[in-house]
Formats: C-alpha cells, sequence, structure tokens
C-alpha cells in the first residue's frame, strides 16, 4: 500500500469483503453437511441397536453353555417398553433389561404384521440350548427400524439355528 507521502507500507489485517466471503463458504459447507450428519447419526443408532440385541444373543448363548442350563432372551416388543433381556428361567433378568435407543423400535417394515413379525422366536423368546443351539426349528431373526412405516430403514439380525451364529444384514 502507498501512503499519501508516496511511502511504501505493509498491510496489515482483512478487508470486510474478504471476511464476509469466508464467513459465506463456511455457512454453505455447514448448510450442505448437517443434512448429510443427520442421516449418519441415524445410521449409526441403527447399526448400534442390531449390535446391541446380536450382543444379548450372543450373551444369552454363552451361559448357556458356560452354566450347563438353558438361557434365553426375552424381547418386549409394545412400543413401551421396547426393551429385551437376558434370562435363565425367561421371566427374570440375569443383570439388567435393555432398552432400544429413542427412534428404533422392534418393527419390520413391508410385512403384514410389523410388530409381531419383528421378531422370529416363539413367544418372543430366543432360547439357547446348554449345546449353544438355537431352541427352534429353523433359523430366525429379529429386526430393529428407525420408524414405523413402510419407508422405514431396518436391520436384521439372524440366529443360525444349530451353531448360534449371528449376521446382521
Amino acid at each position: 500500500m502507498i501512503s499519501r507521502t508516496g511511502k511504501i507500507c505493509a498491510s496489515f489485517g482483512f478487508t470486510i469483503l474478504e471476511m464476509v466471503i469466508v464467513v459465506v463458504i463456511i455457512g454453505t459447507f455447514f448448510a450442505i453437511s448437517a443434512p448429510l450428519f443427520s442421516r449418519f447419526i441415524e445410521n449409526a443408532k441403527l447399526d448400534m441397536a442390531a449390535r446391541s440385541v446380536a450382543s444379548a444373543l450372543k450373551v444369552a448363548r454363552s451361559h448357556a453353555i458356560t452354566q450347563d442350563a438353558d438361557c434365553s432372551v426375552v424381547f418386549n416388543t409394545a412400543p413401551t417398553p421396547n426393551e429385551y433381556f437376558d434370562s435363565f428361567n425367561g421371566v427374570d433378568p440375569i443383570e439388567k433389561k435393555y432398552k432400544l435407543s429413542s427412534g428404533i423400535w422392534f418393527y419390520k417394515p413391508g410385512s403384514a404384521d410389523p410388530v409381531a413379525d419383528a421378531v422370529e422366536f416363539a413367544g418372543d423368546v430366543a432360547s439357547f440350548k446348554p449345546t449353544g443351539e438355537l431352541d427352534e426349528p429353523a433359523d430366525k431373526a429379529v429386526c430393529v427400524s428407525d420408524g414405523t412405516d413402510a419407508s422405514a430403514r431396518s436391520k436384521t439380525v439372524t440366529v443360525e439355528r444349530t451353531t448360534g451364529n449371528l449376521k446382521i444384514e
């Protein structure tokens, strides 16, 4: 910058125009990224719910093998409490009850009865024998969903009958 006296002097700082441009760029970035971040959080909640259900099933299978006794996971698919727990007698929890996160339900989108069909185990109880196999005639699954309509996204935790292995899809 040249002063009135004709001497060259250094200029420090930013002009108001430069500051406005930077603020507009940052605002645009946040406006674009906010919906993407929101979708990421919703997907993470659904994944976490499916992994949590799978973990309860694994714990029940492990208890059945180590205690040499039948062990179950009991699912309560009512919108409230929407919970599940591991149990030796099918009534009392071994440790505590687990509740699905808010906005997550036992629900199978596209099914004739989406709430009843969300848990395929007889009586909404997944029972494991002391050998670790599922006490059911076939593979069974639990479906968790982030909504209660046909457009809801869902994850299914499937238990293989003979080995007790789990698959999340």
